[in-house]
């Protein structure tokens, strides 16, 4: 919190109580991988397109590429594109797609989805009817752990290659000719600390200029790497308002400032928004908040303003 007294048209600012952060939930995130290899089996056995995996990497979606079969039991999959999320992100799900087309008359045409990791296979039995004479999409369930029947990681995610398998067809004909998959994931939650957060200015005049550069507060970021930004309130008094303002001060207007070197600085130029402190701070690196206030120059009371001061750490 920021606060500031006037005392017979000389202001004393003081900062007191403490600055408090701001810890943003880790929220679930979720990036689509498509195929860019060649997969350990290709056994459907006609081609429309340049191999398997170009022919089901598409985006925006081409149905004009495709792998098709006309024997049960075939399995096609195709590796994927590494994924670019952290190492540290906990992954929580898998879920695969594929966009496919039956050509048929007799009974209905089904397929399951087909993952594999290393050398350990998963058929999800899921047995979907394709619709005739129509691209559809399809989607296996939301799988929960890997082939391997433990939980996923980036790691396997990496080595995992995904596909399709026949499960239900006699002289009929299936079609794919989209694969991907959607990986659901959560970054580490980030944390933070504040000490020395109680700044005390000494009385300064109207018009006047001070800063905190011998009386810093110290951000830790405890769980990282953080982007760390910064927002303030404006200053205020009862029914009276110090109003914030991006270049100069003036009649009961502030020029608030903060900088993360003590000479580079920006201003706090409107209430309540976020302001970029620093970006990508490893975790147990430390940051100090410099704070610079420039005083009204006239005022429209000497009682008592306060402000508040938000460390956000995402």
């Amino acid at each position: 919190m920021m606060a500031g007294w006037i005392f017979s048209g000389w202001p004393r600012i003081w900062q007191n109580p403490p600055i408090p952060p701001k810890i943003q939930e880790a929220k679930a995130e979720t990036q689509v991988l498509r195929p860019n290899g060649t997969g350990f089996y290709q056994d459907w056995e006609t081609l429309v397109g340049t191999s398997h995996w170009e022919a089901t990497n598409d985006d925006p979606v081409d149905d004009s590429t495709y792998i098709e079969t006309q024997v049960q039991g075939r399995v096609d999959i195709q590796a994927l594109a590494n994924p670019t999320f952290d190492d540290s992100d906990t992954v929580n799900s898998v879920t695969i797609y594929c966009r496919a087309y039956a050509i048929g008359t007799k009974g209905p045409e089904k397929i399951s989805f087909f993952d594999r990791l290393d050398t350990t296979d998963r058929d999800q039995e899921d047995n979907i009817g394709v619709t005739r004479d129509s691209w559809d999409q399809y989607n296996s369930a939301t799988l929960i752990t890997a082939p391997d029947g433990g939980g996923w990681t980036k790691q396997k995610v990496t080595d995992l290659q995904v596909g399709i398998i026949t499960n239900t067809l006699g002289a009929e004909t299936l079609r794919v000719s989209e694969i991907w998959i959607v990986v659901d994931y959560t970054p580490p939650a980030v944390s933070i600390s504040i000490t020395n957060d109680i700044v005390t200015f000494q009385t300064v005049a109207l018009d006047a200029t001070v800063d905190n550069s011998s009386d810093l507060p110290e951000i830790t970021v405890d769980s990282g790497p953080a982007d760390l930004n910064v927002k303030s309130t404006v200053f205020i008094e009862g029914a009276n308002t110090w109003t914030l303002h991006e270049t100069d001060n003036g009649p009961n207007r502030v020029l608030w400032e903060f900088s993360k070197n003590g000479t580079d600085w920006a201003p706090f130029a409107v209430a309540g928004t976020e302001y970029t402190f620093d970006t990508n701070v490893p975790t147990s690196d430390t940051r100090n908040l410099y704070l610079r206030l420039t005083v009204p120059t006239e005022t429209a009371s000497y009682n008592q303003y306060s402000s508040t001061v938000t460390v956000v750490a995402f």
